[in-house]
C-alpha cells in the first residue's frame, strides 16, 4: 500500500559536500514535526557525497542523483518537480535547522 503524501517536502541540494551534508540531513531528521519527506538532489558530486548519503537509513529520505553539475537552479527545479509534500522547504547542504524549525 502506498504511503500518503507527506505534509512537507524538505529539499536539500548538494554538490561535493560530503563533509557537511550528513549534518544538514540529521538536523531535518531531528525535527519535532515528523510528517516530512527529505528529497536530496545531488548535483553530480565527484567526492564522497553519494557514499555519505547512502549510509543514511530513513524511509523518509529520497535521493536523486543528477549526471552532471547544473547548479543550484537545476537542483531546486528538480526538487520542485519531484516533491510529494503539500508544502516545500529548502535547506542548503551547509546549513542546519533547530529541532522546531518546521
Amino acid at each position: 500500500m502506498d504511503r500518503p503524501p507527506p505534509r512537507v517536502t524538505v529539499a536539500v541540494s548538494t554538490w561535493n559536500r560530503a563533509h557537511l551534508v550528513g549534518r544538514a540531513i540529521a538536523s531535518v531528521l531531528a525535527q519535532t514535526f515528523r510528517d516530512i519527506e527529505i528529497l536530496v538532489v545531488d548535483d553530480g558530486s565527484t567526492d564522497a557525497t553519494p557514499q555519505v548519503l547512502g549510509r543514511i537509513e530513513d524511509c523518509r529520505l529520497r535521493i536523486v542523483r543528477l549526471d552532471r553539475n547544473g547548479g543550484i537552479s537545476q537542483t531546486r527545479n528538480t526538487a520542485i518537480r519531484l516533491a510529494r509534500g503539500e508544502w516545500l522547504a529548502f535547506l542548503d547542504d551547509d546549513n542546519e535547522w533547530g529541532p522546531e524549525y518546521l
